[in-house]
């Protein structure tokens, strides 16, 4: 993935792309990720105290998933309450957001990370979940969601009992 600054300078490329092209909707998605990025790097220098610190990739993706999160919700609870509309821009937003995430990992690709996180471990028991989630997450850097690891994981613990 690119360095922090790439990624802002990608993202303030493609704020003056849109707003060139008067692609408004593409500049108020790209501005609210601006935003969203400003935000947890003043959040961090107040935390740190330190007026240097840049956002780190993690820190970057962390704001990404997060604003994915909130458009993959809605789309959920919009598609739910019949308004395809709102879901359908939910679903756009979205699309411009994950230009940004680095891709997923593939399940083969996962599924062989966790395998190796797993043989560090040793025996995994039922009260190593939290530690194996945890490692596991680490490992996948971002490109894999929570939810599809628990899955993984809640898989291979099952086939290990019986």
């Amino acid at each position: 993935m690119d360095t922090s600054l790439n990624m802002h300078e990608r993202l303030q490329r493609d704020i003056q792309t849109a707003l060139r092209a008067h692609q408004a909707e593409r500049l108020s998605v790209l501005r609210m990720l601006a935003a969203g990025l400003q935000s947890k790097q003043i959040e961090k220098r107040s935390k740190t105290g330190n007026l240097t610190n840049a956002l780190t990739d993690d820190d970057m993706i962390a704001v990404l998933k997060h604003e994915a999160k909130k458009r993959a919700d809605a789309i959920q609870q919009f598609s739910a309450a019949g308004r395809a509309d709102l879901s359908e821009k939910e679903k756009w937003e979205l699309s411009v957001i994950q230009e940004y995430l680095p891709p997923e990992l593939p399940d083969n690709e996962l599924e062989a990370l966790l395998g190796r996180v797993i043989v560090g471990f040793g025996i995994v028991t039922e009260k190593d979940r939290g530690k194996l989630m945890g490692a596991v997450m680490k490992e996948v850097g971002g490109r894999a969601s929570g939810e599809r690891v628990k899955t993984l994981i809640d898989a291979r613990m099952r086939g290990s009992q019986q």
